[in-house]
């Protein structure tokens, strides 16, 4: 007697006959279980540069891949997403924060974030902090022009009100060092 059908075969076959979806999602990397992605040893690759000015170590590591942007809904684009690390050695405080890089340095298997992003990041986070700096909510929309009742510009406010206790940490309250930072980087990236 003969066995019908997909007997010796693996499980998803037998499915896939009976006309059910078989298909294995994709697996969002994750380096702390896993150092490869893309075939790349992701512990071994890392971006970091030294502020002689401020004497602070950056550097930067993908934390995640085929992630997409976590505040706009409507993004369908893979990124990566790196840790940026800032350490000051004065003092010996350092702070991290997530960024993302964009669409096609996904596309073309870029696991390292180059020097002019990294500058990039880390200004933007320091000018966000400066941002909240001693302002309240309402000061604070009103400069950039939402509207006081609107739950998403809280939100947003309370994010840069967390960059500035990160920043607040690490240069021991002194906004104006913040600012300066910020300015230096962008001016070295030509942004400003």
């Amino acid at each position: 007697m003969t066995k019908k059908g997909w007997h010796k075969e693996p499980a998803r076959h037998s499915l896939a006959a009976r006309g059910l979806k078989t298909r294995i999602p994709k697996v969002r990397c994750n380096p702390s279980k896993s150092t490869y992605v893309n075939g790349y040893d992701v512990k071994k690759k890392m971006t970091s540069f030294k502020d002689e000015i401020f004497n602070l170590d950056i550097s930067s590591r993908l934390s995640n891949g085929q992630v997409h942007f976590p505040f706009d809904s409507e993004d369908n684009l893979w990124h990566n997403e790196y840790t940026v690390t800032v350490k000051n050695n004065e003092n010996g405080e350092r702070t991290s924060f997530k960024w993302y890089g964009s669409a096609k340095d996904y596309e073309d298997d870029v696991i390292e974030m180059s020097d002019f992003n990294m500058k990039y990041a880390v200004a933007d986070f320091f000018d966000s902090a400066y941002e909240t700096y001693d302002s309240s909510f309402e000061d604070w929309a009103d400069t950039y022009g939402y509207d006081t009742d609107s739950r998403n510009a809280e939100r947003m406010y309370k994010g840069h009100l967390s960059q500035t206790k990160q920043a607040k940490k690490l240069f021991k309250d002194s906004a104006d060092d913040w600012q300066l930072l910020a300015e230096r980087m962008f001016s070295a990236i030509g942004e400003r």
